[in-house]
């Protein structure tokens, strides 16, 4: 995997990191695969997820939930479990779930 355009640096280092951390986790090298490929599924369908891009409405939803993240849940739980626990793509009830609540932005 190569970045071919500088201006998806950003978006390219958080692909690299979820898979790296999340492959890294994983069990057994078929458990490793498996996590590569539904991970790699899940930020397809994210990054396709319209030509045109975001509404200007899920703009400001996207934004809350990182500055939430960033600002509120980081601080408290880490960012491997801030992330862990963040559902905004997979359109769930709350943008956050935890084993022990959930958050709403």
């Amino acid at each position: 995997m190569a970045l071919k355009e500088a201006r998806f640096g950003d978006v390219f280092a958080a692909l690299a990191e979820d898979l790296s951390r999340r492959v890294a986790a994983a069990g057994t090298a078929a458990d490793a695969v498996a996590t590569l490929l539904g991970q790699l599924a899940r930020w397809q369908k994210f990054l396709a997820a319209s030509v045109e891009g975001l509404s200007e409405e899920a703009q400001r939803g996207l934004w809350g939930e990182l500055h939430c993240m960033r600002e509120r849940l980081i601080p408290v739980l880490g960012a491997a479990a801030a992330v862990a626990g963040w559902k905004g793509g997979e359109r769930a009830q709350q943008d956050f779930q935890f084993a022990t609540g959930a958050l709403e932005v």
